[in-house]
């Protein structure tokens, strides 16, 4: 009886460690994947150093692929969160900047045309002056 206890702890501890995917993206930071559920996975970024970066959501798409989900939030060197963000099938819902106001897509995408238009009429006064 002992020894059918001992393999199935081992067992469920063999599973348990496979589910927990971990591995490097880039040279510069390291992503651990954590499987919480079939297809949905916390992912914790660190830099070489150790500090965290971001932390964040993954859910498998019909293709296969890994896309962006929920929360995710970024962290300074320091450990604090600096940025939040919401996402919603790889696009971004909303994002707001620590101590700052929520900003949804629609005012991002309007304050970004806002800004190229003003860049585009600060060249053309300089090309007419």
């Amino acid at each position: 009886m002992k020894k059918l206890f001992l393999l199935v702890v081992m067992f469920l501890f063999t599973y348990t460690i496979q589910a927990q995917q971990s591995m490097n993206v880039s040279n510069v930071d390291n992503t651990h994947l954590v499987e919480l559920e079939d297809g949905l996975y916390r992912v914790i970024i660190k830099c070489d150093e150790g500090k965290l970066r971001q932390v964040g959501y993954y859910k498998e798409h019909i293709d296969g692929s890994l896309v962006r989900q929920g929360l995710w939030k970024m962290y300074s060197p320091e450990g604090k969160w600096i940025t939040k963000a919401e996402y919603e099938d790889d696009q971004l819902v909303w994002i707001q900047p620590r101590g700052g106001d929520k900003y949804s897509i629609d005012v991002i995408r309007i304050k970004q045309l806002q800004h190229r238009v003003a860049m585009l009429e600060n060249r053309l006064s300089n090309v007419l002056d």
